[in-house]
């Protein structure tokens, strides 16, 4: 009689319906990994803007490219306002053919507010209904406070008359100087000579600031006050 033979290990495999279960349940995961995901990335990219740093110094007139620039992103919970101001990067094909209205220096962030664009329609859309924007001659370097003048600053525009001189419009808003793209520079001396600045005035003195400019023959020196607070 032969030696009774050692059991053999059963190995049980798991049914069909079994393993269907397990699969959707992997897939199920799958799923709401995924949407994890997406809102993940929905969440960082709403509190993420990602803007362009000057790789070094652009001169105002100049036509910008992305090799002018790096891209950095900036964090926040809301950008809202940000985006107003900064230039994002994907919307920089849109500002290629638009000269800088002014230098830029090396490290700084591009804004909206570095072009100006054709027509110049933000000059018209801050005029108000009593107000008329005039542009006023200036004759040279001495009159036009050696070029430092640039759209915001506040002067006072100063005319010889009579023998005497005037302040015939104190407190002017600059609006534009010159060309509408090409303005002087704070940091880096003149970069363009221009020949006018342009002011709004209210409509009530127009006739008497023109008839005072008539006067002195468009020759008017501007005196540098500062930025303007509006």
């Amino acid at each position: 009689m032969s030696e009774t033979s050692a059991p053999k290990s059963q190995i049980k495999l798991g049914s069909v319906r079994t393993s269907n279960k397990g699969l959707w349940i992997a897939i199920a995961l799958g799923v709401v990994a995924g949407l994890a995901n997406m809102i993940y990335v929905h969440a960082v990219q709403g509190t993420r803007l990602t803007v362009l740093k000057a790789k070094a110094r652009l001169s105002a007139g100049t036509k910008v490219t992305a090799a002018n620039f790096t891209q950095i992103d900036i964090f926040g919970d809301n950008l809202k306002e940000m985006k107003a101001l900064l230039v994002e990067a994907g919307d920089l094909p849109a500002f290629s053919r638009i000269p800088l209205a002014e230098s830029i220096e090396s490290g700084q962030v591009l804004l909206h507010s570095s072009f100006t664009f054709s027509g110049n329609r933000g000059i018209r859309d801050t005029i108000g209904p009593d107000e008329r924007a005039i542009a006023v001659q200036v004759k040279d370097e001495t009159s036009a406070v050696a070029y430092f003048v640039r759209p915001g600053d506040v002067v006072d525009v100063w005319a010889f008359s009579g023998g005497g001189v005037q302040n015939i419009i104190p407190s002017a808003v600059v609006r534009a100087v010159g060309d509408a793209t090409i303005v002087a520079s704070d940091s880096a001396g003149k970069d363009a000579r221009y020949r006018t600045i342009t002011v709004v005035v209210k409509n009530a003195d127009l006739k008497d600031i023109l008839q005072r400019l008539n006067m002195a023959k468009n020759e008017v020196t501007l005196a540098l006050a500062g930025s303007a607070s509006r």
